[in-house]
């Protein structure tokens, strides 16, 4: 039977486990709340990029541009985020198999842009065609361009 001593040292080693585990809530917390920031700041541009387009196009119906043309797919390209840690329970897992499912199910050629560890040393292992030669910090801060 533990000691009362182990015991206490079990209840202590608990606590502070729980003070990390809420602390580290605190900090995620808060980076959702900035990147949630920064996405609602972006939604104006994107509002009035969409309006201007939409102008070009009504002004003249029989414009014609090579991106707006329906075309053959011919190759496929993906991003694929994850974490840079497993700090992310299943999520990097769940997206690392539902993208081996995509692309088992389309057998069309595709390259990967990968954010976070995980994923760029996923593809490097399966050896699956990237465009980024090295990880690509899921951390750093987003940054949009006016």
């Amino acid at each position: 039977m533990a000691s009362l001593r182990e015991i206490k040292k079990k209840i202590e080693s608990t606590k502070k486990t729980s003070q990390i585990t809420k602390a580290m809530n605190m900090v995620s917390a808060s980076k959702l709340r900035k990147v949630e920031r920064q996405f609602k700041a972006f939604q104006p541009i994107k509002a009035k990029v969409k309006q201007l387009l939409e102008h070009v196009l009504s002004t003249n119906p029989e414009y014609s541009h090579p991106l707006l043309e329906t075309r053959e797919i011919k190759k496929v390209g993906y991003i694929l985020v994850t974490s840079d840690r497993g700090l992310a329970g299943p999520y990097n897992s769940q997206v690392l198999k539902y993208f081996e499912n995509v692309i088992k199910d389309n057998k069309i050629d595709f390259v990967i842009g990968t954010i976070g560890y995980k994923a760029f040393s996923y593809c490097k292992r399966k050896n699956h065609p990237l465009l980024n030669k090295e990880s690509i910090n899921s951390r750093d801060d987003i940054k949009f361009i006016d």
